[in-house]
Formats: C-alpha cells, structure tokens, sequence
C-alpha cells in the first residue's frame, strides 16, 4: 500500500505542477480485468484508451464491476458521448507529456490497478495522468 500511495503522492505533485491552469473534471480508479480487453462485440482490445472506454462501459453501461473499480468523482464516463472522447484525451496527454507510452501500454495488463485523473487544460481539451500500480 505504501508503494500505491507513493505513486499517488508523485502523480499529485505532476498533475498540479503540469495541469495549474486546468479544471479537474474526474477522477477515478479500476482494476484491468479480463473483460476490459475484449470490446462489447467480442474483438480484442489493442490500445489503452480502449481499455478505459471499456471499463467505464464495463461499469456504466453492463454494471460489472472489477476489483477496485469505483464510479468516479462526477461520474463523468456514465455517457457513451464522453467515453468517446477518451482517445483524444489519450493523445492530448501523451502530447502534452503528461503521461508516457509505457503508462498507456500498462492498461493492456490485467490485474494492473490505474488511478485516473481527468481535466480539462487551458485549450478546453481533455488530458489525464494515470498511475499504474500491481493489484495486491
């Protein structure tokens, strides 16, 4: 656990560092289970913005919850019209350095845990950080 909250602490201090003039619009955590890599339609998932429109699908929309899965702050990715702006959000984080490929490619792992936190930058665009942590 203390590794967790380590992690947590040092994406606090990056988030509020890199994303001062942003707004906070959710945050949330889950566990990478067997059925976020599958889609709705049975095809493998390949990507980690996959993964989280998945698992907020999974929660939302099919009420499976995994593990550690929680609902969010607001809620957020209840709507299919804001899951789908998870892979823009994806890309505009890596752009902005705010997380990394590696962090990306962690949420194709099951049994990882991410901690997600979403906001909205000075442009109106959404970007996160994410930390990945083992399942204990």
């Amino acid at each position: 656990m203390g590794t967790y909250l380590s992690k947590i602490f040092a994406l606090s201090i990056t988030a509020t560092s890199s994303l001062l003039a942003a707004t906070e619009v959710e945050s949330f955590t889950f566990e990478v289970s067997k059925s976020d890599l599958v889609s709705s339609t049975g095809k493998k998932i390949t990507s980690g913005a996959g993964v989280i429109q998945q698992d907020r699908a999974n929660f939302f929309k099919f009420k499976k919850k995994d593990g550690t899965d929680d609902a969010g702050t607001a809620e957020f990715f209840k709507s299919a019209k804001n899951r789908a702006l998870i892979p823009d959000m994806i890309k505009n984080s890596l752009k902005a350095g705010l997380i990394t490929k590696e962090d990306v490619s962690q949420l194709l792992v099951k049994g990882k845990i991410a901690h997600v936190i979403v906001s909205k930058n000075s442009a109106d665009k959404l970007v996160c950080t994410i930390a990945i942590t083992e399942a204990s």
